[in-house]
């Protein structure tokens, strides 16, 4: 296995051109952002990670950006996870109701801090 500081031209090419938002809809592009967020040190892709936790609601519904979401819930920092978890809260009722948004909700149930987890039943981010 690759050191994770040879991983670091990839993560400033999908910084650069704005693909870590495209990468995690892709069959093949959402295993790299899983494979990254498993292999490199939190600081090393925290960028990476907060422009993905930005658009976090839509990629829990999403058939493959569910799945970076699960890794980031599994592999990232409680304050990562805290952050997943407000912006899920007002968004709750969809991806409850959405195949792969649920899925999501289990790793929340799994990964995710009891206060975090309250704060999502509650509904207060």
């Amino acid at each position: 296995m690759l050191r994770p500081e040879a991983f670091q031209f990839v993560i400033d090419e999908l910084l650069q051109c704005g693909f870590p938002l495209k990468a995690a809809r892709h069959r093949y592009g959402c295993r790299i952002l899983q494979r990254l967020v498993e292999s490199c040190p939190r600081r090393q892709i925290a960028d990476l990670i907060d422009a993905l936790i930005r658009e976090a609601p839509s990629f829990a519904c999403h058939p493959y950006g569910n799945y970076v979401i699960q890794h980031i819930l599994k592999y990232g920092s409680d304050g990562q996870r805290g952050a997943l978890c407000r912006c899920f809260c007002d968004n709750l009722r969809d991806l409850s109701a959405n195949r792969f948004g649920s899925t999501v909700l289990k790793s929340v149930a799994q990964f995710c801090t009891p206060t975090d987890q309250d704060s999502l039943a509650t509904g207060a981010p």
